[in-house]
């Protein structure tokens, strides 16, 4: 996942500028002289339920710190409507504690958010719907559960019989 969003972040994207209303704190992306992107602007779709956001969330908030340390990369959380605000404070408390700078979220205008982003990370489900509908490169989360692991696993096999190594 690192080394895929690494090697797109730096490849640099050509934009005029963008900014986006509804977002805590405000965020504005320039571009720099040479009309590559100050910043990747990473969009991270965590999915609707509280069971997949409690699954994806942390574990895409650890992806973007690391890629952070690796190329400039702006993560932008997409809220989805059926989500609340609450629900989310403790996972944004988090992130502000680890990163040392409050997450950007987008409550409103989702489209138009994710349409501006290079890369987004994205819960297996709608959300993959909706951002290849607008042709933004994604990685896409599940989560297994212990037993489904397991099972796929022993399931694997390659073309000479032995278990395949996946990483699931």
């Amino acid at each position: 996942v690192v080394g895929a969003a690494v090697l797109f972040s730096t490849g640099g994207a050509a934009i005029k500028s963008t900014s986006y209303t509804g977002i805590r704190g405000g965020l504005e992306v320039a571009s720099l002289r040479s009309g590559v992107a100050a910043a990747a602007i990473a969009a991270i779709l965590p999915g609707s339920r509280r069971s997949e956001i409690r699954a994806l969330l942390p574990r895409m908030l650890a992806a973007t710190r690391v890629l952070a340390r690796q190329a400039e990369i702006e993560p932008l959380l997409i809220q989805a409507p059926s989500v609340s605000s609450e629900f989310l404070a403790p996972f944004l408390a988090e992130y502000e504690k680890e990163a040392g700078r409050p997450l950007a979220v987008v409550r409103e205008e989702r489209f138009r958010a994710i349409a501006g982003s290079h890369l987004a990370l994205c819960a297996s489900g709608t959300a993959t719907l909706e951002v290849g509908l607008l042709g933004i490169p994604m990685l896409v989360l599940y989560r297994l559960g212990a037993w489904s692991y397991l099972l796929a696993r022993a399931l694997v096999l390659t073309g000479e019989g032995e278990r395949e190594e996946i990483a699931l």
